[in-house]
């Protein structure tokens, strides 16, 4: 899902014309109209309106245009993240998910009057939604975000971490009930998070909470979820002993699925620091009790010694390689989606701009 995809469609032609901005620094108007198919009415009707957003910024960065191109200054440390998050939080169909993430569900009449949307454009704002959702297997219906509730979880996840300034995430999410868990399983565990990992455990940790309140009367779906790997793994026991006592004393009712979501995330969202040798002893021996991970890892190793077989790689980019393809899979095995700021052609372009890395230094002939 590409997260723009949440805007109205002039909308995303703005951010459009502030990434290639960023890309060339200057273009010329008609360069900019042969990259954006548009007539120059509405190019120019697009532009005055970005003019307008980056307005709002104090001057931190500023469109001119002279000559026939477009000039984009920035002036200060403005992060461009928080120019596309001016937009997004603006966004229609961003507000209802949020709304749905907060409250859980929603009265139709109330949204429309809160959104001040007319019943037709609420009802086809909830069909462009779901076309979205469905790479991640849910779906707005009856006033319910419905699916599995690891897959809920891990969207609002993506949403966030993805669509938030860095900034933003930690001065919402702080709070001393995600810093006490996290310190708890440092101490039981000797699991040290990165600094990425800290913020990320602490968006999971409030779509959790926030979801477990609006659950409380529900059959949440728990489908998909390796139960098989309670049986005879101390950790998971530990884990789940540790976690249903904290969740217990915060008045959440926790079972052995909210576990798992819980394990799933924390393993395949690249929240552990792989340089700790303890981490790199757990996350390499967790890869062989899950079958599903173990054959995916199995498929990419035979495909690599295919590709690669003149080659002898290093210990240490094997174990880094390893770790990376254990996260990776597990993600694949139990998550379907993913938010992407970019869109195709931008992910295109940042590969072309890593190929040139020079791989072959950490391998040997």
């Amino acid at each position: 899902m590409e997260l723009f995809s949440l805007l109205e469609n002039n909308e995303q032609r703005q951010i459009r014309i502030f990434q290639l901005l960023l890309e060339h620094s200057n273009l010329s108007i008609n360069e900019m109209l042969v990259q954006l198919s548009v007539d120059r009415a509405t190019f120019k009707e697009d532009l005055s309106l970005l003019k307008e957003n980056l307005a709002k910024f104090d001057g931190q960065i500023v469109l001119d245009v002279s000559d026939g191109k477009i000039f984009l200054r920035r002036l200060g440390n403005l992060s461009m993240t928080d120019v596309y998050y001016s937009y997004l939080k603006d966004a229609v169909k961003y507000q209802i998910l949020m709304y749905l993430l907060e409250y859980g569900s929603f009265e139709r009449q109330k949204i429309l009057d809160l959104l001040s949307l007319s019943s037709a454009t609420f009802t086809r704002r909830i069909r462009e939604i779901n076309v979205l959702l469905a790479e991640f297997h849910l779906q707005i219906k009856n006033g319910k975000l419905l699916g599995s509730e690891s897959q809920i979880r891990y969207f609002y996840y993506h949403l966030l971490w993805f669509g938030r300034p860095y900034l933003v995430n930690l001065r919402e999410f702080e709070d001393t009930t995600s810093d006490i868990l996290l310190n708890l399983l440092k101490k039981e565990f000797g699991f040290p998070f990165t600094d990425d990992g800290q913020i990320k455990f602490k968006i999971w940790m409030a779509i959790t909470r926030k979801r477990l309140r609006n659950i409380k009367k529900e059959n949440p779906n728990y489908e998909n979820l390796p139960n098989q790997l309670f049986e005879e793994n101390a950790f998971l026991l530990s884990l789940q002993a540790i976690l249903a006592r904290f969740f217990i004393q915060h008045a959440f009712v926790w079972n052995q699925n909210e576990t798992l979501v819980f394990y799933i995330f924390m393993i395949s969202n690249f929240t552990l620091d792989t340089e700790n040798a303890h981490v790199h002893k757990f996350l390499l021996q967790e890869k062989s009790r899950d079958s599903l991970v173990v054959q995916l890892n199995g498929l990419f190793k035979a495909t690599l010694d295919e590709i690669f077989y003149r080659y002898t790689f290093t210990d240490t980019f094997s174990d880094k390689i390893a770790l990376t393809i254990i996260q990776n899979h597990s993600r694949l095995v139990y998550f379907r989606g993913w938010v992407n700021i970019f869109g195709h052609q931008g992910l295109q372009s940042r590969v072309k701009k890593s190929m040139n890395r020079r791989f072959w230094t950490f391998v040997k002939l």
